[in-house]
């Protein structure tokens, strides 16, 4: 071979080593199972999986990925916006006959420092040992189908929105959201989720409908309250409320009929079984919304007789043509346990 001929090689051979990342005819970086195996989608993308996402910027899936047990299958810096583009990211984990213990692997993950203001879209998401989307703050997930994930079917930090997702078979929570106080509470709207070992959706607003098979998330997107089946003295009535929801004020609560009532959660009317009871011994504990610890159980410290709860019920009685408010109230015992009502967070 002459030595022209051999040079020609070698450039030849580096330069298919460095060859630039696919991009579609948008500009859109391109990922699928033959980069990811074959040397790495992207600078700084190693071989083998997880494919890495170091910079922001738009990425799609050309093609379904098929992650080894154990790993993750994509994991995001911040800022990234990934289109499935109706391609899935598969593992090898099945809840057919119930989800396994949680072991290491997510489908798409935050890479460490990273998985804020980023956006997954169009696609499915299935057999993972832990989660099937986990991200930081302010993500995005909509139009993902996610099953067979041994955790939780999309956890994601504050300030996050997750709508229309189809969210089954997973061991854990459907919807998982982080409550946090420096950005705004996480919205969920037109999601589906059922077979959930645990919670359909945990804290988040509902901003519109969802249809859950436990009936623990947000159905009219109004905010939601209820009264609990469990009784508590006035030095814990604060800590009855199942995560996501906290002891109500009465402001929160006054106006019912703009409230959607829990009635997975809550104490229901003994007719119908749905919406909050109607007879004041089956109201509850309420917040006054004040700092003043009067008729307030000591700011709910205290279970001591010489002290007393607010309490409120709603009124039975319908008969009368005058106006009246929706409420009765009167003080109780604090050292006598009664139900709690509780507002969602």
């Amino acid at each position: 071979m002459s030595r022209h001929a051999a040079a020609l090689g070698v450039c030849v051979a580096l330069a298919t080593l460095v060859s630039p990342p696919a991009r579609g005819a948008d500009g859109v970086l391109e990922i699928n199972h033959a980069c990811a195996t074959n040397g790495g989608c992207f600078p700084g993308d190693l071989d083998e999986y997880p494919v890495t996402v170091t910079q922001p910027g738009s990425y799609r899936l050309t093609g379904n990925l098929v992650v080894p047990a154990g790993t993750n299958g994509v994991e995001l810096a911040n800022g990234v916006d990934l289109d499935l583009g109706g391609f899935e990211i598969a593992g090898p984990v099945s809840c057919l006959a119930g989800c396994p213990a949680p072991s290491a692997g997510s489908g798409i993950v935050a890479a460490p420092f990273g998985g804020n203001q980023c956006a997954v879209s169009n696609g499915k998401v299935r057999g993972f040992g832990e989660d099937g989307i986990r991200l930081g703050q302010q993500a995005d997930v909509r139009r993902v189908r996610v099953t067979d994930v041994a955790r939780d079917g999309l956890s994601l930090s504050g300030g996050s929105l997750a709508t229309e997702n189809l969210v089954s078979r997973v061991g854990r929570n459907g919807i998982r959201f982080t409550v946090s106080s420096l950005v705004a509470p996480s919205l969920y709207r037109d999601n589906t989720i059922a077979n959930t070992a645990a919670q359909s959706v945990v804290a988040g607003k509902a901003s519109g409908p969802n249809v859950c098979q436990d009936q623990l998330c947000g159905t009219s997107g109004k905010k939601r309250f209820y009264v609990t089946t469990t009784l508590h003295n006035g030095a814990v009535a604060d800590t009855a409320c199942a995560a996501g929801y906290h002891m109500a004020a009465f402001h929160e609560i006054y106006d019912v009929a703009a409230l959607e009532y829990d009635d997975a959660l809550g104490a229901t009317t003994a007719d119908s079984g749905q919406g909050p009871p109607t007879l004041l011994l089956e109201g509850g504990w309420i917040r006054l919304g004040t700092d003043s610890s009067s008729a307030n159980c000591l700011a709910w410290t205290s279970a001591s007789s010489a002290q007393d709860g607010f309490y409120v019920g709603l009124s039975p009685d319908w008969t009368s043509t005058l106006p009246r408010a929706p409420w009765a109230t009167v003080l109780r015992d604090c050292s006598v346990p009664q139900r709690v009502w509780c507002a969602e967070d």
